[in-house]
């Protein structure tokens, strides 16, 4: 399961790129999730229906 890093980010995977760090947070909303892509503790892209989807854009971009 994600690791709880504040109230408000659910952070399900977590990779070094050559020059950053990349979170793919869980945001849980009422009919759907979604995952949004942070990049340095700040946000960056988002949101995508599918983890998948988020973790290959993040390492591709890594």
């Amino acid at each position: 399961m994600g690791n709880k890093v504040s109230s408000d980010k659910d952070v399900v995977e977590t990779f070094h790129g050559k020059h950053s760090i990349y979170e793919i947070v869980r945001s849980k909303g009422i009919l759907k999730t979604d995952y949004h892509i942070y990049k340095n503790d700040s946000y960056h892209r988002g949101a995508f229906d599918s983890l998948a989807r988020a973790i290959e854009i993040a390492r591709n971009e890594g």
